[in-house]
């Protein structure tokens, strides 16, 4: 049998469903979409939420809540602990209020034992340099760490046909 996986999908994966046009982003992102739904367990913060709802036109906005709805995402709240663990994963990288968002959602992965956290955010999330500051933490805190990627390096690092 093949496992179901955890998967926490960041603010800029959705944002990339409603992307103006046939970007490759897009197209990439519809076809994890459709790879995942029903078959892996979707996880999304409320910090995703509240991004969506603050930067994404209404049209926009109101697709991706409904595409959320429709793959019957899990919404985990932010606790105490997330934001305890966001803060001390900022305070590892140097970094500032600027990444707290990026931190959260990655506190919230780490949290609710997600296998992959799914993000096109390949500056602040998804690069070998914060990997590492990432696996530290995890390691003191004695939490598994995610595979952090975007969605191509996810579904090869986990197998996702």
């Amino acid at each position: 049998m093949k496992k179901r996986f955890k998967l926490y999908l960041e603010t800029s994966f959705w944002k990339r469903l409603v992307d103006d046009g046939p970007t490759p982003r897009r197209e990439i992102s519809y076809a994890f979409f459709r790879d995942v739904i029903g078959k892996h367990r979707v996880m999304v913060g409320k910090k995703v939420f509240e991004e969506i709802t603050h930067t994404t036109p209404p049209a926009q906005r109101n697709a991706l809540f409904r595409r959320m709805d429709a793959c019957r995402a899990k919404t985990i709240p932010a606790t105490a602990q997330i934001h305890d663990l966001a803060e001390q994963l900022l305070v590892a990288g140097g970094w500032g209020e600027g990444r707290r968002a990026d931190m959260v959602h990655l506190a919230c992965a780490m949290i609710t034992g997600a296998d992959a956290l799914v993000t096109w955010d390949k500056s602040d999330l998804a690069n070998d340099e914060t990997r590492r500051i990432f696996k530290a933490v995890a390691k003191e805190r004695r939490l598994t760490l995610p595979h952090v990627g975007t969605p191509m390096e996810v579904k090869s690092c986990l197998g996702i046909a």
